[in-house]
């Protein structure tokens, strides 16, 4: 063998060894970044399917507490006895006290109705008696309800609310029972009382649920039951024994990730979690070829562009090997000359041979840093893929946070309402429901801005405007939460700030909010917190206005107030968990204020408190500007729009309350359409007689942008049929929504939630054109 043959071998073997590796490596790395990024998903998805089961649950967890709370509950002892449901007559036969076990039965009744999902409401008191509905399910009058199964469980178990274990009904649905002991009025135990909860609408909703392209949910109780199977449905109606041996593995393991062959033989990849204080399990199961096929597709690209350099090596080390056999062939061939003299000639051979092995060791080299490189940068593209993926989950945490925690309080609140006749109590509830509302709309508002800021939307509406009022008005806002902490709160205006501007106050109001709330927030009780706005100078006819916000705060670190202006984060990760807030306020601001020619910065330290600074570039207005009396006139005075009728096209019932409430006390006549097509049928039969339209953008069967081009068909066919005003009244509130509305013939746009002030201004402008006497 040759020693070019030999030297090729040579290479060859080392490259396939270090080609091999290179994929070893890629391969491995990126399969674990893969497993930690598929359980981050299934870990978040479990998360999020836990509270919506438990979400589900919780109408019937409040409605026992408040059934158990009542006085007629717990004043039933002695006088609450069985009762049968007489099919003959269809009317029941008490034993003892009829009056009082019909008031009973009622409420019974009452609270059954109340949602979709309840069926039997029942009471077991520790005598054996047992009362329960709705009729046409009462228990024979020999019925113990004591020695059976959910009794003795129930009664001795240690949470103050249960939920048994589900069972199939006849009819082939998944039914619950949610239990809770009751006392007397001197806090005796009295028994237990409990609704029936049916899980058909949960296990639906769990069986439509897919992850990616292969993933789904499988739901156990925690007898091993199945609740819900996205790929199996029909296991629901089977008993646990005769489930697959891939299904009983899932619902015996331990909670974490796994690999088992599933139920077709294919390899699935299991993640498994336990739910708090229910002990149901949920298990999220992928295809083991989609778990890997991120991996096998990086691994392909390594290997493909690994093998264009096996290839370019291959033909260097051959002409290289060429190149360095060729001298020594020489060298040999002319070494029985050197005895002769012929030295000249053997060290020109060697010359060369050592330039030729300086050659390939610098390729060498090149070759070895340049796939060092790649593996770096596919490792760095991993890391920063998993940090994404972990951000998105804290964000994700964050916003469910902050938006179940007011809707949480709407929710409890209504329902305390709801069951309390005390007029001071339903209005301390409607209170707390209007505040939690408007930080959930505020939490909604945020998030937004914040998509406009990265579609690159967010636009300015530039208008007059009186700036100490502005100011004054966003003090204004803020002052409960200052009183509420006895917090001295000064404000100062330069007196040089002319009284009219023009730009976008709204905005502008937005930023001095977001930057007061927060210094009222980090502030302790009786501290102090200072508005400054100076006029810095004035050119070609725009004013530079700075604005500080100082507080005597917690204070803000150096290192913190580096990332304090970047979207979805916060100072501290603990600032959350203890203030609250979404992490989007600064960040806001921040566009904001540079849309305005402007920048914003802080001066802070640890324990000395802070000061926000931000400037805005306004130009001066009229110097009149818009006066106080006309802007406060709409909601100063009571409308009359007595002689007006009007047509609103509203597909949701609850909206239309909401206006014909706001209107009712302006003598103005309104007749409601449920959607477009409706709309259009009563405009062409008596659209004579209506003044004004609002008009709901999406709704079945016919939208307002199509319900509005009818109409005004209908009014070019009709010979001086007028032109009646159409103002949209949407959620839908971005710019190009509102332009969206007026190409379809609309003549102005109302947002929802609607505000009262911007409903009655709108309305005196529609009629101050209009003749009262139709």
């Amino acid at each position: 063998m040759s020693i070019r043959v030999r030297l090729i071998l040579i290479f060859l073997i080392c490259l396939s060894i270090a080609y091999g590796s290179i994929a070893f490596v890629v391969f491995s790395s990126t399969r674990k970044s893969s497993n930690e990024a598929f359980r981050a998903l299934a870990l978040s998805q479990l998360e999020r399917v836990e509270e919506r089961i438990k979400t589900f649950l919780e109408p019937g967890t409040m409605s026992v507490k408040y059934l158990a709370g009542l006085d007629l509950v717990r004043d039933s002892r002695g006088r609450l006895t069985s009762y049968l449901d007489t099919t003959e007559t269809t009317t029941l036969r008490y034993a003892s006290h009829p009056p009082y076990e019909q008031r009973v039965y009622d409420e019974f009744i009452r609270v059954s109705g109340s949602n979709d999902n309840y069926g039997l409401v029942f009471m077991a008191n520790d005598d054996g008696q047992y009362a329960q509905a709705p009729e046409g399910h009462i228990k024979s009058a020999h019925y113990d309800p004591r020695n059976r199964s959910w009794y003795r469980e129930s009664i001795h178990a240690s949470d103050e609310v249960t939920v048994t274990s589900p069972y199939i009904t006849t009819g082939g649905g998944m039914v619950c029972s949610i239990m809770t002991r009751t006392f007397d009025i001197e806090g005796r135990p009295l028994g237990l009382l409990g609704i029936d909860y049916s899980l058909q609408s949960l296990t639906q909703d769990l069986d439509r649920r897919r992850i990616m392209e292969s993933g789904y949910l499988v739901t156990f109780d925690a007898s091993g039951r199945i609740l819900s199977d996205g790929h199996h449905p029909e296991y629901t109606a089977m008993e646990p024994e005769d489930y697959p041996a891939a299904r009983r593995r899932i619902a015996g393991a331990p909670d974490g990730d796994f690999i088992d062959t599933g139920t077709r033989g294919i390899r699935e990849y299991i993640v498994t979690h336990t739910i708090s204080g229910l002990n149901w399990k949920l298990a999220v199961i992928f295809q083991e070829g989609e778990l890997l096929a991120s991996s096998y597709s990086l691994l392909q690209r390594t290997l493909f562009l690994s093998a264009l350099i096996f290839i370019l090596a291959f033909g260097i080390i051959t002409l290289l090997a060429r190149s360095i056999v060729r001298p020594i062939e020489r060298l040999v061939g002319i070494s029985e000359l050197i005895s002769s003299g012929e030295y000249e000639k053997s060290e020109e051979i060697q010359k060369e041979l050592e330039g030729r092995f300086s050659v390939t060791g610098n390729e060498a080299k090149k070759l070895s840093a340049a796939l060092r490189k790649m593996i770096h940068i596919m490792q760095d593209r991993i890391e920063a893929a998993r940090m994404a993926s972990i951000a998105k989950s804290r964000f994700l945490s964050t916003m469910s946070h902050e938006m179940r925690t007011p809707m949480n309080a709407i929710i409890g609140m209504t329902t305390i309402a709801q069951s309390s006749a005390d007029m001071e109590k339903k209005n301390y509830c409607l209170a707390k429901i209007e505040n939690a509302a408007t930080h959930l709309l505020g939490v909604i508002n945020d998030i937004l801005d914040m998509s406009k800021i990265e579609a690159n939307k967010l636009e300015l509406s530039l208008e007059e405007f009186n700036f100490e009022e502005i100011l004054k008005r966003v003090v204004e806002m803020n002052s409960f939460k200052v009183n509420e902490k006895r917090q001295q709160l000064i404000l100062h205006i330069d007196k040089k700030i002319p009284p009219c501007l023009i730009g976008d106050d709204h905005r502008l109001a937005q930023v001095i909010t977001n930057l007061l709330g927060n210094a009222v927030k980090f502030t302790p009780e009786e501290g102090s917190i200072h508005v400054d706005a100076d006029l810095e100078r004035e050119e070609d006819g725009c004013c530079v206005i700075r604005i500080s916000i100082t507080d005597t705060g917690i204070g803000i670190s150096g290192e913190q107030q580096e990332r304090l202006f970047t979207s979805f984060q916060q100072a501290d990760g603990n600032t959350s968990r203890k203030f609250g807030g979404t992490g989007l306020g600064l960040a806001i601001s921040k566009q904001i204020v540079e849309l305005m020619n402007g920048s914003i910065w802080i001066e802070s330290e640890p324990g000395r408190g802070s000061r926000f600074i931000f400037t805005v570039k306004i130009k001066r207005g009229d110097a009149a500007g818009p006066s106080a009396s006309g802007q406060g006139s709409g909601t100063a005075r009571a409308d009359d729009f007595s002689g007006h009728h009007i047509l609103l096209v509203e597909d949701v019932e609850i909206n239309m309350e909401i206006v014909v409430s706001l209107l009712e006390p302006t003598g103005l006549v309104m007749d409601w359409a449920e959607n477009g097509a409706v709309a259009v049928k009563l405009f062409s039969e008596q659209g004579d007689i209506y003044s004004l339209i609002l008009m709901d953008v999406q709704m079945p069967e016919m939208d307002g942008f199509e319900a509005t081009r009818r109409i005004r068909e209908i009014e070019q066919e009709k010979a001086g049929g007028g032109h009646i005003p159409i103002i949209a009244m949407t959620a839908n509130v971005f710019r190009e929504d509102v332009d969206k509305c007026l190409e379809a013939g609309m003549n102005g746009h109302i947002g929802k939630p609607v505000k009262i002030q911007d409903l009655f201004a709108v309305l005196r402008s529609a009629f101050k054109s209009r003749n009262v006497d139709r």
